[in-house]
């Protein structure tokens, strides 16, 4: 079974060209069983709503809603944040294992520093995984402060960098993830993220999954590749 780790909609990340049922909906069509529903959360967002609180109640509805579509088709929705620094908005983080206290007692998540972010989403049981630091004009981080590098399937560009972020990976010893990061915006829709037998409970036992010493498999779908492959680490 696949587990999308890096997923979007449009109710919440205004790049995204795709409600959550229609991501949903792709999802379930090519053969994807499960998505992390990672939506954009940034201080740019906050011009759109009254307040933070407001943008928070919209980011965990949004969530819910997804949630509850998903069970109905047949596609398990995670919850898991993706935070833009304030400080360098080309760096994104992907918080996984959290719930939704943990945006509901940290709204202003996107203006910690790294080091900051990294221990607050530990203190909540989580894990901090960059999203693709190798994509066009991003940068990889401090990796003290990072749990694991992601390898990202989205069709826009033109690599998935995968052979960097392994190198990293093994170098840093940080774990390696993997999703389509899908917007609705590209020709095809990559079938890839996390291979499990059956589905978690929870995104705390995925966490508990990526952070063990036991053999992990992805599937990555490298960009315009015919099918994707396993990669186990």
């Amino acid at each position: 079974m696949i587990i999308d780790m890096h997923a979007h909609s449009k109710g919440i990340s205004r790049c995204c060209q795709l409600t959550y049922k229609e991501n949903i909906d792709i999802a379930k069509n090519v053969g994807i069983d499960a998505i992390i529903l990672t939506n954009h959360y940034a201080r740019a967002y906050l011009k759109f709503y009254d307040n933070v609180e407001e943008l928070v109640g919209c980011y965990h509805n949004e969530y819910k809603e997804a949630k509850s579509y998903g069970e109905s088709v047949g596609v398990k929705v995670y919850y898991g944040v993706e935070i833009t620094l304030t400080d360098d908005i080309r760096v994104h983080l992907l918080a996984y294992g959290v719930d939704e206290s943990f945006l509901s007692a940290h709204p202003y998540v996107f203006d910690y520093p790294l080091k900051k972010i990294q221990k607050t989403v530990h203190e909540y049981g989580g894990i901090l995984v960059q999203a693709h630091p190798f994509r066009c004009g991003d940068k990889l981080v401090d990796t003290d402060y990072l749990d694991g590098v992601e390898i990202s399937c989205h069709p826009k560009y033109f690599t998935t960098s995968q052979a960097d972020v392994k190198k990293v990976a093994k170098e840093k010893d940080v774990i390696i993830t993997c999703g389509a990061d899908y917007h609705g915006d590209t020709p095809y829709r990559p079938i890839c993220g996390l291979v499990v037998d059956e589905l978690p409970k929870d995104i705390n036992a995925i966490v508990k999954i990526l952070t063990s010493s036991n053999k992990k498999t992805l599937l990555i779908h490298e960009v315009n590749a015919e099918k994707p492959e396993q990669f186990s680490y």
